[in-house]
């Protein structure tokens, strides 16, 4: 993997999905520092430096391992730029002629596992080393772990001290093609306790899966990958540890992954909740940027019920939940009970919820001071029909929902009649603007859902177009399997009737 430049990047909030039940949601403001160096981080220490593999600066074209002091409080980063300083070398012991390529340090910084190719040969190596007590820096007994293959390529070690056990990327014969993830559980003296294992096809795919790595307090693996329906290039992704294997690995988002390429996540806390990732500055090629991130985590979910006068649930009301500055972040459909669901909510922000059904006067309500990581339920929300007053223009337009088959954007002939009917409809109120949500049902990945969601939106914006409705009357949102309108969320077992509920699109009144 050649690597060109470097340039820092401070990302001041990032949510990270920490199961799959919480959906990633990245809001990033960029700082920005540059350096005379390229590369991607590798490691971590806890003395606050940060690893580098680079070739910048050596004069032979081959990658060598350079570190610098990030900042003197990792809890402070508003002084990230003052603290920075000139890259070294990181051991003169370490770096040789040949290609650095990536290094796990331990906790204690007394072992490391170190993977290098030699000058000529693509393959990679991993190797282990000791450092002498005596002598701090002198890094000695550098030795080639015993399961190595010449004829393979072996890299991005990561060692979990907690289980002696060894992650990494690998091409070896008996895996889905190209690059995979492996394990193996070494002794003391790094020799191997039996064969590499792979990580199952919940994490690795026909195409290149690479840079695993774990944070301390958190089980689940983050890797690179571009497989796994990505963005583009590599992407980054989740998987967690469920009954004996890695779950069907999760997009970390488009916020934090793009069409270029993301390698290389290392985290500077034990939460997972801090770190660096490597993007590349063009779409083909391995020029990367580093970037800082700092996560923040989201509420779990938010429920509750919609009844009218008579204490009886309402059906199909529109659940809209807005920020603080009115973009709306999700929806929702109340079901047969009356209830909905919402989990797209950050800690330290202000929300306006609201509801409205055709024939019910609107209400909201607004949240303040929202507690991450918990569930809580809404008080019973009532609605009242709106009055009828004689003599008076009293109709309040609303417009039902339009469904789509399994995997398409298709408009089939029950939408289109819908469609044509709500056209008539805005050419008769030449004042209201729509705008259309669309979402999709949770089977597929979270990005491919967030794909097909836009494509549904843009048919329909299209076909609307084509009808004779101007265009600055309408918007839309894609919003994917974000707001789902029952139970039937990734791996439940649903009717394929409930997952048709999911797979619409709402039109909102936005001005009237």
């Amino acid at each position: 993997m050649r690597v060109i430049y470097i340039v820092v990047f401070l990302i001041t909030a990032v949510t990270v999905a920490q199961n799959n039940d919480l959906k990633p949601d990245y809001s990033l403001h960029y700082n920005t520092f540059d350096f005379d160096y390229e590369g991607y981080p590798v490691a971590y220490l806890v003395r606050h430096d940060l690893i580098v593999t680079s070739g910048l600066d050596n004069k032979a074209k081959s990658n060598e391992l350079y570190c610098w002091e990030i900042h003197k409080n990792p809890d402070d980063i508003s002084g990230l730029n003052e603290h920075i300083k000139k890259a070294n070398l990181f051991s003169r012991f370490l770096n040789s002629i040949d290609q650095e390529m990536n290094i796990y340090v331990s906790e204690d910084g007394l072992s490391s596992y170190l993977s290098r190719a030699t000058r000529g040969d693509k393959n990679q190596k991993i190797y282990k080393s000791t450092m002498n007590k005596k002598r701090y820096g002198k890094w000695e007994d550098i030795t080639e772990l015993s399961f190595i293959r010449d004829e393979y390529s072996y890299e991005s070690p990561f060692f979990k001290e907690d289980s002696n056990t060894l992650f990494f990327a690998s091409n070896i014969p008996g895996g889905y093609g190209g690059m995979d993830l492996y394990r193996i559980e070494l002794n003391e003296d790094g020799t191997a306790i039996g064969d590499p294992i792979n990580l199952g096809e919940g994490v690795n795919t026909s195409a290149d899966e690479n840079f695993p790595v774990f944070a301390k307090n958190d089980d689940s693996l983050y890797f690179s990958s571009n497989g796994h329906n990505t963005l583009g290039g590599y992407d980054f992704f989740l998987s967690t540890y469920e009954n004996g294997s890695y779950a069907r690995a999760m997009n970390l988002g488009e916020s934090i992954n793009t069409e270029f390429n993301e390698v290389s996540m290392v985290f500077t806390s034990a939460n997972a909740d801090k770190g660096f990732i490597g993007r590349s500055k063009t779409i083909d090629a391995m020029d990367f940027k580093i970037h800082s991130f700092i996560t923040k985590k989201i509420f779990k979910k938010l429920s509750g019920i919609l009844v009218n006068e008579n204490n009886q649930p309402i059906e199909n009301s529109l659940i809209t939940l807005k920020n603080d500055t009115g973009n709306i972040i999700a929806t929702h459909t109340t079901n047969a009970k009356g209830e909905y669901y919402l989990n797209q909510f950050l800690e330290d922000q202000d929300y306006v919820v609201e509801f409205s059904l055709e024939g019910y006067e609107s209400q909201k309500i607004t949240l303040s001071n929202i507690v991450t990581n918990t569930s809580t339920s809404l008080p019973e929300i009532t609605l009242i029909k709106s009055p009828e007053i004689p003599g008076a223009n009293n109709t309040t337009l609303s417009f039902d929902p339009v469904y789509f088959d399994l995997d398409s954007s298709v408009l089939i002939s029950a939408t289109i009649k819908k469609l044509n009917d709500m056209v008539e409809t805005l050419k008769q109120h030449p004042e209201v603007e729509l705008e259309i949500l669309s979402h999709t049902d949770s089977r597929a990945g979270n990005e491919y859902n967030l794909w097909l969601s836009k494509r549904r939106s843009n048919k329909i914006y299209n076909y609307l177009i084509s009808k004779g409705i101007n265009a600055n009357r309408l918007s839309f949102k894609s919003l994917g399997e974000s707001a789902l309108v029952n139970e039937c969320a990734d791996n439940v077992d649903c009717t394929e009737e409930k997952h048709r509920l999911n797979r619409r699109s709402e039109f909102v009144i936005v001005k009237q």
